[in-house]
């Protein structure tokens, strides 16, 4: 199948949409991260106590990791971002556009006000932005579609995309290892302590490699 050419003012509808749809995956896979750096910071205070001490924290650490309403936040956040990688498609949006469905946070161009000279408010942030430039004062990230050329655009784009392709991949991967953690916990009921306890910590330092918190843990 052909790819869907869009117009400029429909690869700025585009693009607005990726980059709230990366914003929304961005923010799933941070509470995430928080989530998975506390339990790490937590099994790292139990090398306080010694092991006999330590297997009844480490129990309870897990059970609570792999926690059913854990395990429901982040299957929810795993599905959302799912379907956000999947976005709308270009045909969509170029239908939704000219059928007029389409409800745009900004007014299009041609719908705005024209200043002195008949032109178009887009055209003059552009020219703005030309004159920041050549006083060197465009430094800032050009986030604002009005001001992007066109290959800008397709490059944010580009960008936005693979934000989310990322941040689904690596929920998806904390998912993985938190069933893992989960599985590995049931079957260690099967045995005793001290097999139990050396079982749940190897379980448990797989989770942490798995998904790489930022402080270390002792092996």
């Amino acid at each position: 199948m052909a790819e869907v050419s869009l117009s400029r003012h429909e690869n700025k509808i585009r693009h607005r949409q990726l980059k709230e749809q990366a914003d929304a995956s961005k923010s799933g896979y941070e509470d995430m991260r928080k989530m998975l750096q506390e339990v790490n910071d937590s099994y790292i205070q139990l090398y306080e106590y010694f092991p006999v001490r330590r297997y009844p924290k480490l129990k309870n650490l897990i059970k609570r990791t792999v926690a059913q309403e854990n395990m429901d936040r982040l299957r929810s956040k795993v599905e959302d971002s799912s379907q956000t990688e999947q976005g709308c498609p270009p045909s969509q949006i170029k239908e939704e556009n000219e059928n007029g469905k389409v409800e745009m946070n900004t007014e299009r161009n041609e719908d705005r006000p024209l200043v002195s000279g008949g032109k178009p408010y887009g055209m003059i942030k552009q020219a703005l932005r030309k004159v920041e430039k050549m006083c060197g004062l465009d430094n800032e990230p050009i986030e604002d579609e009005d001001v992007m050329t066109d290959d800008q655009l397709q490059k944010h784009i580009r960008k936005r995309t693979e934000e989310i392709q990322h941040y689904n991949s690596e929920l998806t991967k904390i998912m993985q290892a938190m069933c893992t953690l989960k599985e590995k916990y049931a079957l260690s009921k099967t045995s005793y302590f001290p097999f139990r306890f050396f079982k749940l910590k190897k379980a448990f330092q797989g989770l942490i490699r798995s998904t790489k918190p930022d402080s270390k843990y002792e092996s």
